[in-house]
């Protein structure tokens, strides 16, 4: 393959340099602080070797928590030592969608699908945030791109590596299984292959053995300490139903608009979403050619399935979170890329719009990396702001008071409207014995939400003086 062409190195480096911009502006999210807990109890020394392959405060296995760790050695107490290894795996996304597009595509349709990834706001708040999502999104394309190799070569070396990227890939988050799901439909897909066939086949049984050999350490871990991730924890599948969330991953912009109800009480503020033009192009193009039947190659088609059953096996769960979609956002700008590039050829008035819809695109990216400090967190004065409060509990569980206020604070210094966290403040100062400052948490947790049955009960039982009752405060803080 020749050398890329400059215009796809401009975009890149431009890329990149939004996402840098973004990482070193944008406070540390409450599951980033999660991931920097769980690293701290990472030890490699032999006399107090602690390496935990799953944790209960963060419900996914712990590959991106060890290159965190790693990250915080090379930057320590910095910022970019959180999120290098995101900004890094943003890069290796970039370079692997390029290639893949070039290969299978054309060089026009990876300069598109450059713009497509380089503009998305999505993409620029995962690659800037040091948890798990950016390194899911780069081995998942990894994956998928050595997976088309290997159909296309039927090479063992292919199988065998596409199934080892797939099982790191879980390793960092169990949810890309369903890729595996993908690679199994593709096969019965595919002429040559059927249920039989798909059991016989040598390089089929090396790419499941890559995969399962790569996460064994988890399954051993699982069968010794019990799961933490949340697939494998029943409460998960008590939400099943029909829900929007695959959907809504694309248009939660467009939702926000036509509901007309707060941004934040549809996704985190952890994340940004797309912009209602970004998500709505990328949904609509690969409907549309999903629905035309326009999956003609082996790499569409690839890229087609995956896209389907991500935003399928989502919406399978009514309350799901929209960024449990995250990995279809890879093959919806590759078989958009498709699209707007024959849609340039064939109308001279596709140019253009798209041109105008670049334009507004990168104004977003701008205004959200260089304002990143001011976008993120929103506004102060929202009447609620999505929290994660996993980190206070459980420093308080581990009766470290001190570190569980100091993050409470830091918490209300995003939400200050937020009763809950006043509610767990005022516990935390309870039960370290400083009970006017615990009381004044009460009133604000009652005077923020007069239906705060714990807070009242709280504030009822301090007033009362029944100092002994501090067991009572403590059975609340995990009550919500």
């Amino acid at each position: 393959m020749s050398k890329p062409s400059c215009c796809a190195i401009i975009i890149i480096f431009l890329a990149l340099v939004l996402r840098l911009s973004y990482a070193m502006n944008a406070p540390l999210t409450g599951d980033e602080k999660e991931f920097k807990a769980v690293a701290d109890t990472i030890s490699f020394n032999s006399h107090q070797m602690n390496l935990p392959v799953e944790h209960d405060l963060i419900n996914h296995p712990l590959l991106s928590v060890y290159l965190l760790k790693l990250g915080a050695v090379i930057f320590p107490g910095s910022k970019l030592g959180t999120r290098i290894f995101s900004l890094a795996s943003a890069l290796g996304t970039f370079i692997i969608l390029y290639i893949f597009c070039r290969l299978s595509l054309g060089e026009k349709h990876a300069i598109v699908a450059m713009v497509l990834l380089g503009l998305n706001r999505f993409h620029i708040g995962v690659s800037g945030n040091g948890v798990d999502d950016a390194l899911l999104l780069f081995l998942s394309v990894l994956s998928i791109f050595l997976f088309w190799k290997a159909m296309t070569l039927q090479k063992s070396v292919y199988f065998i590596s596409s199934g080892a990227i797939l099982g790191l890939a879980y390793l960092a988050k169990e949810s890309v299984v369903v890729l595996l799901g993908c690679f199994i439909i593709y096969f019965l897909c595919d002429n040559v292959y059927g249920w039989k066939k798909l059991i016989q086949n040598r390089n089929t049984r090396l790419l499941w053995l890559s995969f399962f050999c790569v996460i064994l350490i988890d399954i051993i871990w699982i069968l010794k300490h019990g799961p933490a991730q949340r697939l494998l924890c029943g409460r998960i599948f008590s939400n099943l139903g029909i829900g929007v969330s695959g959907v809504g991953f694309f248009v939660t912009g467009l939702l926000r608009y036509i509901r007309n109800i707060d941004y934040y009480s549809l996704v985190s503020w952890e994340y940004p979403a797309m912009t209602w033009y970004e998500g709505l192009l990328l949904f609509l193009c690969s409907m549309g050619i999903v629905a035309r039947r326009g999956l003609k190659t082996s790499a569409l088609k690839i890229m087609g399935i995956t896209f389907l059953l991500f935003l399928l096996a989502t919406s399978i769960f009514k309350n799901a979170e929209f960024k449990w979609a995250e990995v279809s956002l890879i093959p919806a700008i590759y078989l958009s890329s498709s699209v707007i590039v024959r849609g340039m050829e064939k109308n001279a008035l596709i140019k253009p719009v798209f041109y105008i819809f670049v334009s507004f695109s990168l104004l977003s990216a701008c205004m959200l990396s260089f304002n990143a400090k001011y976008v993120m967190p929103p506004n102060r004065f929202a009447n609620r702001v999505d929290y994660d409060m996993d980190l206070m509990k459980w420093y308080f569980a581990q009766r470290r008071i001190d570190k569980a206020i100091e993050e409470a604070r830091d918490a209300l210094g995003i939400c200050p409207n937020e009763a809950r966290i006043h509610n767990l403040l005022g516990i935390f100062y309870a039960a370290k014995g400083e009970m006017s400052v615990a009381e004044s948490e009460f009133i604000k947790a009652v005077a923020l939400k007069p239906d705060f049955m714990y807070a009242k009960v709280n504030l009822d039982l301090l007033q009362s003086r029944c100092v002994s009752c501090i067991d009572s405060f403590l059975k609340t803080y995990s009550d919500y």
